[in-house]
């Protein structure tokens, strides 16, 4: 349990963020764009939320790899 707590005490907001991006667009990419579109078929487009999807996922990952692999 104190490891656990030593490594939240390293991280950063920035930290936070991008892991809350990465875990957001997966949930999108893995199932989320369709729930989403079945509630409001109007509204939601699901083309432009699955690339946009991806660029977070991108983004997010590239940042934490960046970031915890000292690139």
């Amino acid at each position: 349990m104190g490891d656990i707590m030593e490594i939240f005490a390293k991280l950063e907001s920035w930290d936070y963020l991008a892991a809350a991006m990465l875990l957001f667009s997966a949930w999108l990419l893995l199932g989320g764009i369709g729930r989403l579109q079945k509630s409001d078929p109007e509204r939601v487009d699901a083309k432009k939320l699955r690339i946009r999807a991806c660029g977070g996922l991108v983004a997010g990952a590239l940042y934490l790899a960046c970031r915890y692999l000292q690139l």
